[in-house]
């Protein structure tokens, strides 16, 4: 296998590991936010965003 080859091979393999981690961490975000929600002391009748899920206690 010449260096190109062994250069490419290790730079799919970079890809492929940086692909794995962003997939975990979008699975764990997805899980985190119905909970964030439901646990939101926000009336029925006012939309959701970001920023009253960080501002409610």
């Amino acid at each position: 296998m010449s260096d190109e080859e062994k250069k490419r091979l290790e730079e799919i393999k970079e890809k492929q590991s940086n692909r794995a981690k962003a997939i975990s961490n979008l699975r764990a975000i997805s899980i985190r936010i119905p909970l964030l929600i439901y646990g939101a002391e926000i009336g029925l009748d006012k939309d959701i965003s970001v920023e009253t899920l960080l501002m409610t206690k």
